[in-house]
């Protein structure tokens, strides 16, 4: 967190752990650099989340450190319980995230949102 000093940081805690939820979430437009994931994986081994900026997959430009690519499609592999960097965009703009996951045991706790402005986007 030392990294963060002079920078505001939004942090949205919630938890979806619900077992017949929608596996889909789009998030509500934001306008920040770096966006980044507390998650959990399941039960027994790991499991994957498809992340998507704008309606399309990430491109290496726009990709948080724990991103990869496989066959047009940006994932995070959630392996361990952690904060995933998922976005790191060169430039502030107003964006909106969607992850999806085809697992009902992964955790997903809150998202935190680097160098973000400080008034609500309308």
């Amino acid at each position: 967190m030392v990294g963060l000093r002079s920078n505001p940081v939004l942090i949205d805690f919630w938890d979806y752990t619900c077992v017949n939820c929608p596996r889909t979430i789009p998030y509500s437009r934001y306008s920040a650099k770096e966006v980044n994931l507390v998650a959990y994986p399941p039960p027994i081994g790991a499991g994957s989340i498809e992340v998507a900026q704008d309606g399309h997959p990430l491109t290496e430009e726009e990709s948080g450190a724990d991103i990869s690519f496989d066959e047009g499609h940006s994932f995070v592999l959630i392996d361990e319980p952690r904060m995933y960097a998922l976005v790191n965009n060169d430039a502030f703009g107003t964006h909106e995230l969607t992850i999806a996951t085809a697992s009902d045991e992964i955790g997903l706790f809150a998202f935190t949102f680097l160098t973000c402005v400080s008034e609500p986007i309308g």
